[in-house]
């Protein structure tokens, strides 16, 4: 992982006082199990559990992601599943979302 990237100072001081880094360093199977994840299920892939897979099932787009890569993408959900916020960010940052 190449770090947390920081936009502002304030960001910079959050990813320093808590610890960030280091967070998400203890954290690197998941990451590598979403780096799998992004090579194995394409956009292809998530279109074909939609139509196929999930046909009849009545599921939005997030909830298909959610069943797929395991993580919330609103923030007001993010306490419902363990490491949500750092795999939406990681995903974000391997271009799957």
């Amino acid at each position: 992982m190449t770090g947390i990237s920081s936009v502002n100072d304030f960001s910079k001081r959050s990813v320093k006082a808590f610890e960030l880094e280091e967070i998400y360093k203890a954290h690197e199977d998941e990451i590598e199990d979403l780096r799998s994840i992004r090579d194995t299920y394409s956009e292809s892939y998530i279109e074909m559990l939609e139509k196929q897979v999930l046909s009849g099932v009545v599921l939005n787009r997030e909830e298909v992601y959610r069943l797929a890569f395991g993580v919330h993408f609103n923030e007001s959900k993010f306490s419902q599943r363990p490491l949500s916020k750092m795999k939406r960010d990681i995903l974000i940052e391997l271009g799957i979302i």
